[in-house]
């Protein structure tokens, strides 16, 4: 692509006038011209491409954090089912105990104890659960932000596309002007 890019720049510098006008043989002038333009054309071409990199690696930065936002949260289902089945023994453990110490399990003691532990399991589920929202919604944003990350990067190219293209053509002018081109010149 770059050298059908400056194939072509080469193949309309006769279309420039050398100087003195002649337009048969253009001269370095008008090839000058020809490649200034060419490498601006190759250069905005180049900082496109990069924005589009760019915002093809924020998008999957993206997909890799709500990947993990959603494995936080599987995790932490995972971690409940397991703390509930461990509370769950334990209590069926301690049950067992008193029972077989001849101790009545419906006494408020027993009953406080028992009430007391189930009531502390589901506070760890409470509080895996919190935590697990915690860092998949930290994960979430952090994926929004590298969007916004690949939208940007986009724009800049964009702008610094725009930027290329306005200064090659101000260096081209300026370039064949220097080399004495005529019809460069704001007043012929």
């Amino acid at each position: 692509m770059v050298r059908d890019i400056l194939w072509n720049a080469l193949l309309f510098a006769p279309l420039f006038a050398a100087p003195g006008g002649d337009t048969q043989h253009a001269g370095p002038a008008a090839a000058y011209v020809a490649i200034t333009i060419a490498a601006g054309v190759v250069k905005s071409i180049g900082a496109i491409q990069s924005g589009k990199a760019a915002q093809r690696q924020a998008r999957y930065n993206a997909q890799i954090s709500l990947q993990a936002a959603y494995d936080e949260r599987r995790r932490a289902e995972s971690k409940i089912t397991d703390t509930r089945r461990q509370a769950s023994l334990m209590t069926g453990a301690a049950r067992a105990s008193v029972g077989g110490s001849g101790i009545a399990l419906e006494s408020r003691t027993v009953g406080g104890v028992l009430a007391d532990s189930k009531a502390m399991a589901e506070l760890d589920v409470l509080r895996i659960k919190s935590d697990a929202e915690r860092a998949a919604w930290g994960l979430e944003a952090k994926a929004e932000s590298q969007l916004y990350g690949g939208r940007i990067a986009r724009s800049q190219a964009r702008y610094q596309m725009y930027g290329t293209l306005l200064q090659t053509g101000a260096q081209a002018i300026g370039g064949y002007q220097a080399m004495g081109g005529k019809g460069a010149t704001w007043s012929n």
